[in-house]
């Protein structure tokens, strides 16, 4: 084989590697082996939050069964904000805590304070969630967050590092 061919091979094999790390394909195969229930009493809520919670909701609401209630919310990052028909979008702030991220992990935890019994959650979680949610401990506030995130990320620290402390 010659230069040219080896690149060739090369980039097809990086391309079926893309591919096959695409979470939107990911989840519609993970959904069509177990798909979201149809003969609920309740309802489907679907929480998606990471980088990829665009392209993940999108997917998750392609499935739900017609007829089917549900409530649908979706925490990205400011880059890849979308609108998206039927599910409510926050964007906040990442790899540093914001107070948009604050609203909206309150909104979450009304959502699932107010989840009943027989309703049936799916939550998408992607690379980013742990900034894009912040919901401080009692005796911690959003401040303490950012600070040592800022600090972290100042002085060299992976996001193993990052998500341990």
């Amino acid at each position: 084989m010659n230069l040219i061919e080896l690149r060739a091979i090369a980039s097809s094999l990086f391309e079926v590697a893309v591919a096959a790390a695409d979470p939107r394909l990911s989840l519609r195969r993970a959904l069509i082996e177990s798909p979201l229930p149809a003969d609920l009493d309740g309802r489907i809520i679907l929480i998606a939050f990471g980088k990829a919670s665009i392209a993940l909701m999108k997917e998750a609401l392609n499935h739900i069964p017609s007829n089917t209630p549900y409530q649908a919310i979706a925490v990205t990052n400011y880059e890849n904000l979308q609108a998206i028909k039927g599910c409510e979008v926050h964007i906040a702030g990442h790899p540093v805590p914001d107070e948009n991220g604050a609203l909206a992990a309150a909104r979450i935890i009304e959502i699932l304070k107010n989840a009943g019994e027989k309703d049936f959650i799916l939550t998408l979680i992607s690379g980013g969630g742990s900034a894009l949610l912040p919901a401080p401990r009692d005796g911690l506030t959003l401040q303490d967050k950012i600070v040592t995130n800022q600090i972290l990320l100042q002085n060299g620290y992976d996001i193993t590092a990052l998500n341990m402390i």
